[in-house]
């Protein structure tokens, strides 16, 4: 089965790109993106004459929600994993761009928090926080699901092993190895 996997058209490095909203005290100021979601790129131009596109295999709105991008994104990454493909899901881009919220989601404190100050019932309070959970969620859930499943139907073993690292100012954090994570790897 792994080699009809390697054999498909969709089983290469793809990069997407999704659109943070706005801040809400930045200033509007003349824009200079134009995206056309329809043919996946963004066009950037400061001058008619001046104009370059980046492709993408798909934009993402700020409006995309956390379960549609897993559906897109994660989901195929996942059906990788349980057919014994090694798989991984990079998020780059400049610090406060959204990289976490996507990945991990909004915490329950940071739900808590948005709920507090917008004076919302509180009744909503988990549903808020299934909504928002991030892919690594989202993968995880998936795939233990699955191995459940077919644990029940095949007797089959699975053997997981999962890394979470942070690439951040010259340093390495590994987030699932908690003994060594006062212990950040220079990569200089």
């Amino acid at each position: 089965m792994i080699e009809n996997l390697q054999n498909k058209d969709d089983n290469y490095i793809k990069i997407f790109l999704r659109i943070m909203p706005k801040l809400k005290n930045v200033q509007n100021s003349e824009n200079y993106l134009t995206i056309n979601e329809n043919k996946n790129y963004l066009s950037m131009s400061l001058s008619p004459e001046n104009e370059s596109k980046f492709y993408f295999e798909k934009i993402f709105n700020e409006n995309e929600s956390q379960s549609s991008i897993f559906k897109i994104i994660g989901r195929p990454l996942c059906e990788n994993i349980l057919e014994g493909i090694n798989s991984s899901f990079i998020s780059y881009g400049k610090k406060s761009t959204g990289k976490t919220y996507t990945i991990l989601g909004k915490t329950i404190q940071e739900i808590q928090k948005e709920v507090s100050i917008n004076g919302n019932e509180t009744d909503g309070l988990f549903y808020r926080y299934l909504n928002n959970k991030g892919i690594f969620n989202f993968c995880l859930e998936y795939i233990f699901n699955n191995i459940y499943m077919n644990e029940k139907e095949n007797n089959f073993d699975f053997n997981i092993e999962l890394s979470y690292i942070e690439i951040f100012d010259n340093c390495i954090f590994d987030y699932f190895n908690l003994l060594n994570f006062d212990k950040n790897i220079s990569l200089i």
